[in-house]
């Protein structure tokens, strides 16, 4: 299977020391120049820079062999060539974060998941203590809807028999807490979510924006809850 990376999930899963998790999931990773560009930038994390400057043969920057599509001009150069070349090598998976791309992966018929989803899926094989991954992610920068934090929690403690999953969490971060965030907030993979004052907008808005490279976005629409 033919899988294609953006940049974020690659710059998490080094940051928290996880990036080999990719390799045993899907062997050989395909990114654009502009992803290898995004993750050798300035403002990226030394650690990040040097692991790409020697990253290992399973990670190769393939160019893409057409002409960007014009429809995905909304999003930014990493994601769109992402999503280009996903589509020229027919890649069985997309892995990517930022929502606006996933959703636009998905509407183009290109299976997506995200770093969140990486994560859950190396703890449902004992790759990783659970827990433990999502608190080092919190200390790297990822933001994620708390309660999405929480169901991931829940679902790790009822699969390991382990119902302290959450209290271990919560010791090690301790300004984690659901309760700024309404039952019916939808959650959103690395989005963060701030409720804006009502003489910002009209009524109770929500500000929905990625935090990655000092990227944001505004979005209104229901996104969905399952961490993919």
């Amino acid at each position: 299977m033919i899988v294609v990376a953006d940049t974020s999930p690659i710059n998490y899963l080094v940051l928290i020391g996880q990036i080999e998790i990719l390799h045993h999931f899907y062997g050989h990773i395909l990114i654009p120049p502009s992803v290898w560009e995004e993750l050798q930038d300035q403002s990226t994390p030394n650690s990040v820079r040097n692991w790409v400057f020697k990253s290992p043969a399973w990670l190769e920057v393939r160019s893409l062999s057409g002409a960007e599509d014009p429809a995905l001009g909304f999003l930014d150069r990493g994601e769109r060539e992402a999503i280009t070349l996903a589509q020229e090598f027919d890649a069985g998976r997309l892995i990517a974060d930022d929502m606006l791309a996933r959703m636009e992966a998905t509407r183009r018929n290109i299976s997506v998941i995200g770093t969140l989803g990486v994560l859950r899926n190396a703890a449902r094989a004992n790759l990783l203590d659970l827990p433990e991954a999502l608190s080092a992610l919190h200390c790297a920068g990822f933001h994620v809807a708390p309660s999405l934090i929480r169901s991931l929690l829940d679902e790790d403690a009822l699969g390991h028999g382990r119902p302290e999953c959450e209290t271990q969490y919560r010791e090690r971060n301790p300004s984690f807490d659901v309760s700024p965030f309404p039952a019916a907030l939808p959650s959103i993979g690395v989005w963060r979510v701030e409720k804006l004052p009502a003489n910002r907008g009209r009524g109770c808005l929500y500000w929905v924006g990625t935090q990655f490279r000092g990227i944001s976005r505004c979005l209104r629409k229901r996104l969905p809850e399952e961490p993919r």
